[in-house]
């Protein structure tokens, strides 16, 4: 993703990696019959093959589970992301404001999972970010089979800091 202001462009990626490891917001937005909607989710993240993988769960019904399922529209196939963080005034003299942050926008290519072994993959990702599971913890079945999983596969990120 091209960016303007380039002298706030993070490149390096271990940078980049861990401030999507430190956060734990996204943001999706995406495209449904009823318009243009934008939701925060909590995320989990991995790298395969070095390609950054993210993943969201919810209930299977509601606007976005509708979406995503394809139920009564043609199903979601592609999102735009966001996480931002190290939000800081920076107050000077008069009217000088301004704000520090740093942000990763991209977009990514939507899978829906369905097997319960990557479901539940997927959400011990998510739920690590979070808490620390016990030795030998598994999901309930029942529950993964009533849970929308969504894998993310980022096509292509930039990040910011300001």
């Amino acid at each position: 993703m091209e960016m303007r202001r380039k002298e706030r462009c993070v490149s390096n990626q271990d940078d980049i990696r861990e401030f999507i490891a430190k956060e734990e917001v996204m943001r999706i937005a995406f495209q449904d019959k009823e318009g243009c909607y934008i939701v925060p989710l909590n995320y989990g993240e991995e790298y395969l093959d070095d390609k950054l993988v993210l993943y969201f769960h919810g209930a299977l019904a509601g606007r976005k589970a509708e979406a995503f399922l394809g139920e009564n529209q043609p199903a979601v196939e592609s999102v735009a992301f966001e996480i931002d963080g190290n939000h800081e005034p920076v107050v000077g003299d008069g009217c000088n404001l301004s704000y520090k942050y740093t942000s990763v926008i991209g977009t990514a290519h939507v899978t829906i999972l369905s097997r319960l072994d990557e479901k539940s993959h997927a959400l011990e990702v998510i739920s690590s970010k979070i808490v620390d599971r016990p030795e030998g913890f598994t999901f309930n079945e029942a529950v993964l089979a009533k849970t929308l999983v969504v894998r993310l596969e980022v096509n292509e990120l930039a990040c910011k800091r300001h």
